[in-house]
Parts: C-alpha cells; structure tokens; sequence
C-alpha cells in the first residue's frame, strides 16, 4: 500500500507539470508570456488534451492522499497534511472544469474591449479553482514540514521539504505579482516563465516530499539512550 501512494503522487505530481506538453503539440502560445490556463482555454485547439491531463492529475493526487490517510500514522499535522493535499487535488479538478472562454494574453483573442480588466474576473469560477490550488498548496507545504518535524524525520528530509516548498512559494509569489501587473497595467513580462517555473516547483514537490509521511516515525536520540540507560 506505501508503494502505492508512492506511485499516485508521483504520477499525478509530475501531470500537473502538465504544460511541457506545449513544447511538443502546435499550440502557438509563448512559454514566456501567456498564462499556464490559456492552454486549456476553449479556444485553443488542445485544450482537451491539457484539461484531460488536469483532472487526471487532481484524481490522482486525491487518491494518493486518501491512501496515505489510511497508511500512514493519523497524528494531527498528518492529516491536516494529507487534507490539505486532497483538497489541492481537487482544485486542480475544479480548474480543469471552469476554463477560460478564451485567450487573455494573445492579441485580440478575447472578445472584449477590456482583455486586461482585473474587476471583470471577481465572478469567474476558474479564479477562485486556481486560487484553490495556491492556497491548498501552501497549506500542505506548512502540514507536510510540521508532520515530518513531529515523525522524526532526517534533517535533510526536512531540508528538502521546506527549501523546495519554499523556493515554489517564492515562484507563486513572483507570478501573482506578475499577474497583477498583467491585469492593471497590460504589460506581460515574463508572467508565463514565472509560472511554469512555479508549476514545475510545485509538481515536483508533490511527487517526490508527501511520500515521506508513510515512512514510521523515527525514534528520538534522546528515546533511544534513555532506553539504553533503563536496560
């Protein structure tokens, strides 16, 4: 069962770093400039493929932190850990389920005499899918170091979790500003670099740090010599 939970976020980590596909299929948008969504925007020509490997993804994560539930120890930052992973799981399905209608950063793709209005996104449901997984995200990243902390884990586990998690914090952080910047001002920069970067931090997080939570608790070094002191 612990190689199974291995294998479904493993898998479903490393599809939702779904958008290296766009190096592959003609989807004529730039890696620099236009956002991770618009590939699976409706009037893109793939955006089936790209929302197909999202929902895949999300079921994936899902199920790998259903089973780690049930596996792993059900201390309090565990579950918490494994909680807030399905629930990033399950945004990425809801992201995959609410798309955008069209194109924002492309030329004329949308159309709207306003393609950069901020306001006009407060009732878009996709808005509050991704912003789902930006927040279930992080709130898995905080569970996972806290679980791992309380289970004993090496300091170089540790190590891993907080400085991948946090490098992929720092990403979100630099998109979003990007974002905004997009949205109030017009002016794309390298809002699609930052978030590829971001999902590809963010994915291989997935994949490779909640695994650790099925590993069994380590013993304290202060444990193990008081033992040795009663014998």
């Amino acid at each position: 069962m612990n190689r199974a939970v291995r294998l479904l976020l493993l898998a479903g980590g490393l599809l939702y770093a779904n958008w290296v596909v766009q190096l592959v299929l003609p989807v004529h948008l730039s890696v620099l400039t236009s956002y991770v969504s618009e590939l699976s925007a409706l009037s893109r020509p793939y955006h089936q493929v790209f929302r197909s490997l999202d929902v895949l993804s999300g079921v994936l994560v899902m199920a790998g932190a259903t089973a780690g539930l049930v596996v792993a120890r059900r201390d309090r930052p565990a579950v918490a850990a494994w909680a807030a992973l399905a629930l990033f799981g399950l945004s990425n399905i809801l992201d995959a389920l609410t798309p955008l209608p069209c194109t924002l950063t492309v030329g004329a793709a949308c159309n709207t005499s306003a393609p950069h209005d901020a306001w006009g996104w407060v009732g878009d449901p996709h808005l509050y899918a991704s912003l789902g997984e930006e927040v279930f995200f992080a709130a898995a990243l905080v569970a996972v170091v806290i679980a791992l902390r309380a289970g004993g884990a090496t300091v170089a586990t540790r190590g891993r979790a907080e400085v991948l998690g946090a490098v992929a914090v720092c990403a979100s952080v630099v998109a979003g500003l990007l974002t905004a910047q997009l949205n109030f001002l017009g002016h794309d920069l390298l809002l699609g670099l930052a978030q590829r970067v971001e999902v590809l931090l963010m994915a291989l997080w997935i994949a490779l740090i909640p695994v650790e939570l099925v590993k069994p608790p380590r013993r304290s070094p202060r444990g193990s010599r008081r033992s040795l002191h009663v014998h």
